[in-house]
Parts: C-alpha cells; structure tokens; sequence
C-alpha cells in the first residue's frame, strides 16, 4: 500500500506552489490545442457528416494533441523533480523523430488494447442488439417477438458495463505514461509491462486518490476550472505514481536480501 492520499496531495500541491503560473500557461496550452481539434472537427461534422468528424478527430488526436499531452506530464514531472522549465518543453516530442514516435506508440498502444478489451466486453451487447433488432426479423421474414420489446433497455446496461468493465481492466497500465517520461531510456513495452506488475499492489490505492478528488473532478465539468484543477490532477498522478515505484523498488531489495543473506565469517 503507497502513502496516504492527503499525503500525496500535500506534497502534489507544494510542488506547484512555485511554479503555478507556469503549470497554468502549460496547461491553457494542452486545453487550446484539444479546442482546436474539436472546433475543426465540428466544422468537418457540418460538411461531412459525424463519421468523417471522428476520424479526424481521432487521427489529431493520436498525432498532434498525444505528443503535447507527454510533453505536459514531462513539465510536471520535471517540477516534482526541482526544475521549473520554460513551458514551452510540452513541445519536447516534437524535437525528435524518436521522442514522437515513442509518444504515439505508447498512445497506439493503449487505444489499441482499449479497443480490444471493448469489443470483447461488448458481445453480450451486440448479441442482444442482435436479438432485439427489428431489421433481423425483416431480414429473416418473421414477426419479431413481443418479448423484446425489453431488451434495449439491456443492451444500454450491457454497454454500460463494457465501457466500465475497459476502464477497469485499462487502469493496470496506467503506471506507462509516467515510466516513459521517467526513465527516456525505457521502451514502451517494458514500460507498459512493468506497469502491469507494480499496478498489481497499487491500483486499489490510485482508484481510491481519484474517489478521493471527486470533488475537484465535479467542479471542472464547468470546463473554466480545468486551467487550475488539472495541474493538480497531473501533479497528484505523477506523485502516486512516484510513490508506487518506491514502493516496488523497496520490494524487489526486500526479496534480494532474503533471498541472498548476509555471511558472517566464523560462523
């Protein structure tokens, strides 16, 4: 188990007390550069309807807004680190080729397992929108059932479980983001491994940090709060997070040294 939860905000929040204009600047510029895609996005919905509205705000969103998002985790990482960066560091995945491919294999990586994980928790659904779906007894020339008539009411339960049942099964990675920025010299697959191993004794921990900020959570839905709230929220991630790695750390040197003990000569 990591440290408290007031703890880690406590500390969270000393980090930002120096820094908070410039956590603020970092972050107006994160919040701009997703308005940009969803504004683009709902001019193309106007012309081209929602499905091209959506790939293209997924496509900006995977190679443009990921690379800034990893560079903003970098800022706050680095400041929990004693060093105040010019804010203009969220752009560090840019500077490279392989800084930005490492940003979008990390991003990739997740939407891919994301996606994956949705459509297998999905099946119970389609199967009962399948089921409950007039088109497939007009397809098969037969009157549908009256106890049917029920079913979409499952079908939207059913979904609700299948996006909860991903987030879930998603949190065990939630560790990567901050491994990659941690340590440049770790490959994505190794970050993403090691962060389903550290996740096993940790993730009940970070569920309750979040539980436990509901109430800031709330307040940003009014979006104007989001330029202050979410330094917090990165600050207080990358904290756990650090916590957590310490955590393991003191583990793994707890089961070398009983698995290599001491020899006294003598004896």
């Amino acid at each position: 188990m990591t440290v408290a939860s007031s703890t880690i905000k406590k500390a969270a929040k000393n980090a930002l007390n120096n820094s908070f204009i410039k956590s603020i600047v970092v972050c107006s510029a994160l919040l701009f550069c997703y308005l940009i895609n969803y504004s683009i996005s709902s001019c193309i919905n106007l012309i081209g309807g929602d499905l091209f509205s959506s790939i293209f705000f997924i496509i900006i969103s995977l190679f443009m807004f990921a690379p800034v998002f990893f560079g903003c985790l970098r800022f706050f990482w680095r400041l929990l680190c004693g060093v105040s960066d010019n804010p203009i560091i969220i752009f560090n995945y840019f500077t490279s080729t392989e800084n930005y491919i490492k940003a979008l294999k990390l991003t990739f990586n997740f939407a891919l397992k994301a996606f994956v994980y949705f459509i297998i928790l999905s099946i119970p659904y389609f199967i009962v929108s399948l089921i409950s779906n007039i088109k497939t007894y007009e397809l098969l020339n037969i009157t549908i059932p009256l106890w049917t008539a029920n079913l979409s009411n499952i079908a939207v339960f059913l979904r609700s479980i299948a996006t909860v049942g991903t987030i879930f099964l998603m949190l065990k990675y939630y560790l990567a983001p901050m491994l990659i920025i941690a340590d440049e010299n770790m490959d994505v697959t190794e970050a993403m491994h090691m962060s389903v191993v550290i996740s096993k004794n940790t993730m009940l921990d970070f569920i309750y940090l979040a539980f436990s900020m509901l109430g800031w959570i709330l307040l940003s839905l009014l979006y104007i709060p989001l330029f202050f709230t979410i330094p917090l929220f990165i600050t207080v991630y990358l904290t756990h997070c650090t916590f957590a790695v310490s955590e393991y750390n003191e583990h793994i040197k707890k089961l070398n040294q009983e698995n290599f003990p001491t020899f006294v000569a003598g004896i």
